[in-house]
């Protein structure tokens, strides 16, 4: 087992990564790449089509949101943010979409739901985090017996905090391309992992390798520790203070472990909706 700076790691990373030179030239997608891509997983997992639900339709995108998940969706041009902004915040122009009448409520969301279509060439070149979540996400598209973890995994690269849990990962084919969705856990500094403090989180490419889609929604899962009792699920959270080497890395391996032994349905929203969600994603040239 590695020391606690192996956990700690992880979110330096990505804050490092934050402020990366922009001007750094990320290497760039090229259509083969997507075909191959395409190729590779188009059998792996099924699109089912959303039987009921709410359809979306904003420019050359839709989806539909299945019944209970949300009540709406409402889509707006987002302009580019260049220099000025801060290193996560750096996009070209892209779509973002916001939910309303969400399943969790807003006072118990980790974060607050959303889904992003970014131009993918623009955006690796623009945003650290892209040059760094957009290569590792095409890695677990081309190798799919490759495991899905927080070494592995790409981070949601506009969250100006370190991804230091992933869990149920899995590849999902979408109705334009394919992707990866996982459970995620994001902070400044280690913490520990309660019921409410993760999100379900999709990354995924078009077949043609334009547009990368990037979703967020709050979940509960099925822990039952809380920020008054962080170990009510018999996994003792350390002090980070004074913490043994190794400690802090066996909490999150133990956490891990209990989040990928969970039955998706366990979750709530349930792995099932979000994945209908996801999987209806029409993204036209």
């Amino acid at each position: 087992m590695k020391s606690i700076n192996r956990i700690a790691s992880v979110w330096i990373v990505l804050l490092l990564a934050g402020c990366a030179s922009p001007t750094a030239q990320a290497p760039q997608p090229t259509q083969d790449v997507a075909v191959v891509v395409a190729e590779t997983i188009q059998a792996l997992t099924a699109v089912a089509p959303v039987e009921q639900g709410t359809t979306i339709t904003f420019q050359n995108i839709s989806f539909t949101i299945p019944e209970g998940l949300a009540e709406n969706a409402t889509g707006e041009v987002t302009p580019t943010s260049g220099e000025d902004a801060p290193p996560w915040e750096m996009a070209p122009e892209h779509v973002f979409f916001t939910f309303s009448g969400y399943a969790v409520a807003d006072d118990e969301q980790a974060v607050r739901p959303k889904f992003i279509v970014f131009p993918a060439q623009g955006y690796e070149e623009l945003n650290p985090g892209g040059s760094i979540s957009l290569p590792k996400l095409r890695a677990l598209l081309a190798s799919p017996s490759m495991p899905i973890n927080v070494e592995s995994a790409p981070a949601v690269p506009f969250f100006n905090a370190g991804q230091i849990l992933v869990a149920q990962g899995k590849l999902v084919q979408f109705e334009s391309g394919n992707g990866v969705r996982m459970i995620s856990h994001y902070t400044q500094f280690p913490s520990p992992i309660t019921q409410t403090g993760q999100a379900y989180h999709f990354q995924g490419l078009t077949s043609d390798g334009k547009y990368y889609v990037v979703a967020v929604f709050p979940i509960h899962s099925p822990l039952q520790s809380t920020a008054d009792n962080p170990s009510a699920d018999g996994i003792v959270f350390p002090d980070f203070a004074s913490a043994a080497p190794g400690e802090m890395d066996a909490y999150y391996l133990a956490i891990t472990d209990k989040l990928n032994a969970a039955d998706p349905a366990s979750f709530s929203p349930s792995l099932a909706q979000l994945d209908a969600l996801i999987q209806s994603i029409q993204i036209t040239p």
